[in-house]
Parts: C-alpha cells; structure tokens; sequence
C-alpha cells in the first residue's frame, strides 16, 4: 500500500523488476546506516581509551608534581623547626605517593613530626572524583611510617611503632611494639 502511494505520487510505475530494485536500495540504505553507527561507536571508543590514558598519565604526573612540593615545604618547615629548637636530630619526615586504598591510583602521604615525641600521617587522594584528605594517622613514637605487604595478604599496609605506656616506664625505656593500619574501604582501620 504503502509502495503504491509513494509510486503514484511520484509517478512511478510499479513493476517487479522496480519493486526488487527498490528493495535492494532500502537495504542497501539499512547497510550503510549500520555501517555509520558501528564506525562512530568504535570511534567514540577509540577515544574513551585515549582519554583514559591521558587522565590516567596526568593523574600520575601531579602526584609526584604535588610530592614534590608538599616534600619542598616540609624541609624547609622542618629546618626552621631544628633551627629554633637547636638540636637537630629530630625525625625530619617524608612525602611519598603510592596506592594504599587499593583503587588503582596513588596517594599522596604527607609524614611530619607531631607532638613531642610523635608523628603523623596524613593521606591525601581523590574521592568521587575530588582531591581531598581521605584520613590522618598518628603514632606516639617518631619513628616515621613505612609502606607494603608486611602480613602477606597481597594488600598495602602502613605500619609504625607505638609506646607502650601502660608499663609504667618512663617514656625512653617503655616497650615499642609494631602497628599496622590499612584502608577498610571508608577509612583506615588498625590491622594489629
């Protein structure tokens, strides 16, 4: 029906042999519909990894970028805290990036002397895609944080020491023992 109408209004004649033409150029217009949408489909795909890659690299170049400078502001914070306490030997602390939550791209871990006798860890990443703090860990001795696998269950942990004041000691000859942390999804939690 539908044949004819356009037939007669363009004045057309209805023939078999016009009719399997007509066909053939119906599919014919199907095909290369297809052909387009599959070509823009690969094309935008195309694209999509090549942005990944980039985000990706970028990602990974401003964490060692913003390393770095945090590492530049912490020496010479540090050296004036030496400066005006004079002794010069307390624990200098440290800037590292790494992945410790596991989502397949690296922290920032901004180590610093904190207290007394302490120190302090303070992790910085992104979340929903916004750079921010994700937590802050502290430990009562100032011995620094160390990074990796120290229980063997493939999964980075951070490990540091704690006073055991409990004893009754003075702090110097109080008992240290390890502690491990490591990221539960929502924040770090003690491990040990």
């Amino acid at each position: 029906m539908l044949r004819r109408r356009f037939a007669a209004r363009w004045g057309l004649l209805i023939s078999p042999l016009r009719c399997y033409e007509f066909e053939k150029l119906k599919m014919a217009c199907y095909v290369a519909i297809a052909l387009l949408v599959v070509g823009f489909a690969l094309w935008q795909l195309l694209q999509d990894r090549h942005a990944r890659s980039k985000l990706s690299s970028v990602r990974s170049d401003s964490c060692s970028t913003t390393s770095d400078l945090i590492h530049d502001i912490l020496k010479s914070v540090i050296a004036e805290y030496e400066a005006g306490v004079g002794s010069g030997k307390s624990w200098a602390g440290r800037v590292d990036c790494l992945d410790v939550d596991g989502d397949g791209s690296s922290e920032v871990l901004v180590q610093f002397p904190s207290g007394v006798h302490g120190c302090a860890l303070q992790i910085f990443g992104t979340k929903a895609n916004h750079l921010g703090k994700l937590g802050q860990i502290g430990s009562g001795a100032p011995v620094g944080f160390d990074f990796g696998d120290f229980d063997g269950d493939g999964k980075i942990e951070i490990r540091s020491e704690e006073v055991g004041l409990s004893s009754g000691l003075p702090y110097v000859e109080a008992p240290r023992f390890v502690v491990l942390w490591r990221w539960d999804g929502v924040k770090f939690s003690r491990v040990s």
